[in-house]
């Protein structure tokens, strides 16, 4: 799906991600590396693999945009257990020209640095993009730049046939613009699609409510 969005050409991509050709820029927002480990140490029954596919399925995206460069708008890790794990040190390697930025999120500051082996550069707390203001939270103003984020993991709700569907979107109001969740494998917040413009995703499309 192509829209435009404070005079860029914006590419919204079904594998939950968001996708600015003239800055080869690629974001996506609450990877969650490390939920999985997270919940199987406290005792829950996780399928394995879920975070070794998100991050597949991250790196098959870097791949067919061609991206330069790839920011994560928080949430990149879901806690300690992270380090733990192999797949970002892998993606790393896969894609050692692309120039790798994160803003840290709330799950981000349990972990006071990322391991240098993945070549993150890391924002405290906002970075500046072309006509964007990247952040974790929604936090934003009348004044300054139109501000992407993620943190709340949007839904919005798709009918038809008789039956409903609560989806991922993305959700562009006024002055703020939402990322769904990247991993596969979270809840999130149901938003209004009279909040601003809604595209959910739905399968392989992505679909303007």
């Amino acid at each position: 799906m192509i829209t435009e969005l404070q005079g860029e050409r914006v590419e919204l991509l079904a594998a939950r991600a968001v996708f600015l050709p003239r800055l080869g820029a690629l974001l996506v927002a609450d990877l969650h590396v490390g939920k999985a480990e997270t919940f199987q140490r406290m005792g829950v029954p996780v399928p394995r693999g879920v975070g070794g596919a998100d991050v597949a399925r991250l790196s098959a995206t870097i791949r067919a945009c061609a991206a330069r460069s790839l920011w994560v708008l928080g949430d990149l890790v879901h806690d300690r257990d992270a380090l733990d794990t192999d797949e970002m040190s892998r993606l790393r390697r896969d894609h050692s020209d692309v120039a790798l930025h994160v803003v840290r999120g709330n799950h981000d500051r349990h972990v006071p640095a990322l391991p240098d082996a993945w070549g993150f550069e890391e924002h405290a707390v906002h970075a500046a993009l072309g006509p964007f203001d990247l952040r974790h939270e929604p936090e934003g103003g009348d004044a300054g730049p139109y501000t992407l984020c993620g943190h709340l993991h949007p839904m919005a709700k798709l009918k038809g046939a008789g039956d409903e569907l609560l989806l991922p979107c993305f959700q562009f109001g006024r002055r703020i613009g939402l990322l769904p969740a990247f991993t596969t494998w979270s809840s999130g917040v149901r938003v209004d699609p009279a909040d601003g413009r809604t595209f959910v995703v739905a399968g392989d499309e992505v679909v303007e409510l």
